[in-house]
């Protein structure tokens, strides 16, 4: 955890198990804007959660 929440929660939405996975499923996540985060980080971000796996596996870091 980076910001202290996860990322495919919605706030305006109440939890909901289906709904979560959903979003992950889908790739749809939110990290907040008053929260900073490094470019790198950021950038970490858009590539760990792609829903090719393909361009997971390949990312320099691994």
């Amino acid at each position: 955890m980076i910001v202290g929440a996860y990322p495919f929660k919605d706030t305006d939405e109440p939890i909901k198990f289906r709904t979560i996975i959903g979003r992950i499923l889908n790739v749809h996540y939110l990290v907040l804007h008053y929260i900073w985060i490094s470019l790198e980080c950021n950038h970490l971000f858009s590539r760990i959660f792609v829903a090719n796996l393909e361009k997971v596996l390949y990312y320099h870091y691994f």
